[in-house]
């Protein structure tokens, strides 16, 4: 599981929904959740974590474009193979990103150690916990 502590800059509802902005690392998330009791304690300015699988993590070339909104570019720190699945692992600021992708996917990609590459995470499969105060 991918955790990233971020600050919710912005919220917006519409219909059932709410779309939250998160600013992690000086770049901006976004978060679509269902519209429920939880989400109506979201604050402006409130500190959270982003919660989201590995095999929710796609990946591309720098320079394609994607329609997901959490979508950025980062060298690859490391990359583990195995005889399916691929663990690779991104640079993201200080923080370590994982997305786990099929080796046939990896080797299309032609991924290496050190490159750059898109990672990006639709916003409907990104989660927001609440941080307790100590």
């Amino acid at each position: 599981m991918n955790i990233l502590n971020a600050n919710i800059t912005k919220i917006t509802k519409s219909d059932s929904f709410v779309l939250l902005e998160l600013v992690c690392e000086k770049s901006i998330f976004t978060s679509l959740v269902l519209e429920s009791l939880e989400s109506d304690d979201y604050a402006l300015g409130e500190n959270v974590n982003i919660l989201f699988k590995e095999t929710e993590v796609m990946i591309a070339t720098p320079e394609s474009k994607v329609s997901a909104r959490n979508s950025f570019i980062s060298p690859i720190l490391d990359i583990q193979t195995g005889v399916l699945l691929c663990n690779v692992a991104f640079s993201f600021g200080s923080l370590c990103i994982h997305a786990i992708i099929t080796k046939n996917a990896l080797e299309d990609l032609e991924c290496k150690k050190g490159e750059h590459f898109r990672w990006f995470v639709k916003s409907n499969e990104v989660s927001i916990q609440k941080i307790q105060e100590a």
